[in-house]
């Protein structure tokens, strides 16, 4: 089974729709598979029919500041991006990111002849299973990328078991540790100093 069948890499914040007051349909995050001349680019008419809104996925995404990586998160794709873009009073993320990457186990389909392209979920009986999948995506890229924005782990970290790493018997070791270890055993080796005995006055 592929894990992930979607994505988006690098889209501008500027270029999504994250709604007009008095506008009704007017929050959408649009894209469309480059097909057909091999170089992303398709006539008007080909390409209206490919795009496809992904506002409604369930997808990991990240957020970026440039080149810089600031945030990774899951969930309903299009409502959690808006409210890092535009919820000031809640999110502390609002202003600190311009463009973002996303990936979903959601599906887009080519469209067939006359019809429009389709993006949906693969396994829409089973919404449960389609959440945990994001949760370990989200928790696999956090634990990667430790980015600055995230606070906190996934809940997803508490089912599994993380080692810490202790020196091997014979690994070569940092200057840090190497130094450390010296130390240990030059106070292990180096006896004790006993104090001398007082000297008793006689009369």
């Amino acid at each position: 089974m592929t894990l992930v069948r979607s994505g988006g890499y690098r889209w501008a914040a500027a270029l999504a729709g994250w709604g007009k007051q008095g506008v009704s349909n007017s929050k959408s995050l649009t894209g469309y598979l480059p097909k057909g001349d091999g170089a992303g680019r398709l006539a008007d008419a080909a390409r209206e029919k490919q795009t496809v809104n992904v506002w409604s996925a369930e997808a990991v995404y990240a957020l970026y500041s440039g080149d810089r990586l600031v945030y990774v998160g899951e969930g309903l794709l299009g409502d959690r991006l808006w409210k890092h873009y535009r919820d000031v009073r809640k999110d502390l993320l609002v202003g600190r990111w311009d463009t973002f990457t996303w990936i979903s186990p959601w599906e887009y389909g080519l469209p067939d002849k006359g019809g429009n392209a389709t993006f949906k979920s693969v396994a829409p009986g089973a919404p449960a299973s389609a959440k945990k999948l994001i949760e370990v995506l989200e928790l696999v890229l956090v634990r990667l990328a430790s980015p600055p924005g995230n606070s906190q782990l996934p809940s997803a970290d508490k089912e599994i078991s993380w080692l810490l790493q202790t020196r091997a018997p014979h690994a070569e070791g940092t200057i840090a540790d190497n130094l450390r270890v010296l130390m240990d055993t030059q106070v292990t080796k180096t006896p004790a100093k006993t104090k001398p005995a007082k000297k008793t006055k006689t009369k």
